[in-house]
């Protein structure tokens, strides 16, 4: 069993130290996914919200966790959201090759962003929900939107107030599956639960172009 926080801090001590490659390899997927899952407990305990203490990796779902006082807290399916466009890690390459270094590379704005991002999010929870059916059903999905607002024509309006506007204009299919459904955005700095209430747990506070983790 091991100490979420502590995992968290081993992980951003050495994530890079083999290249952003090999982390944002398929090997690495494991480390990515503790990642998520440690942001998202950091963010439950800031806004004064339960949240796992301990976690011990799993088939399906990805993790179970624990309670401080080692009780069962919840079984974790992680999953991720990315542009169409988009290979996982390629703003750190973008960063590494440029000359002289970038703090960061900006993407282009999606033609119609929420039509291809709804049936992304819609297939990712498909598809987790068809694999629930091996999951208890206290399950939570946790997902990184790795999506910042350069990818929408309005930059101004954070993420997370983007994602409860549009799950409002028209609900995200399949989320029911799912005891909770929590959205980290792209910064690992805001967090939104979808399911089973629509709300910002953490809000955007004004980062909104680099993304990290899975």
């Amino acid at each position: 069993m091991n100490d979420i926080a502590n995992k968290l801090k081993d992980i951003n001590k050495t994530k890079f130290e083999n290249g952003v490659s090999k982390y944002f390899s398929r090997e690495k997927l494991k480390f990515r996914e503790w990642e998520v899952l440690g942001v998202i407990q950091s963010l439950l305990i800031s806004a004064g919200c339960d949240a796992p203490s301990h976690a011990v990796e799993s088939e399906r779902p990805d993790f179970a966790t624990y309670s401080p006082d080692g009780l069962p807290w919840a079984p974790v399916e992680i999953t991720e959201i990315l542009r169409p466009d988009y290979k996982r890690g390629e703003f750190y390459k973008c960063d590494a090759l440029s000359d002289p270094p970038s703090p960061y590379h900006v993407p282009q704005e999606l033609d119609e962003p929420w039509a291809q991002l709804r049936s992304q999010i819609t297939n990712k929870a498909s598809k987790a929900s068809k694999a629930s059916k091996y999951y208890p059903p206290e399950t939570i999905l946790m997902v990184y939107f790795d999506i910042g607002r350069s990818s929408f024509k309005d930059r101004r309006t954070p993420i997370n107030e983007m994602l409860l506007e549009e799950h409002k204009r028209e609900p995200f299919l399949n989320l029911a599956e799912f005891s909770r459904v929590l959205i980290l955005t792209a910064d690992m700095k805001s967090l939104v639960q979808l399911h089973p209430t629509a709300k910002t747990i953490v809000p955007d506070k004004g980062s909104w172009i680099k993304g990290s983790a899975i």
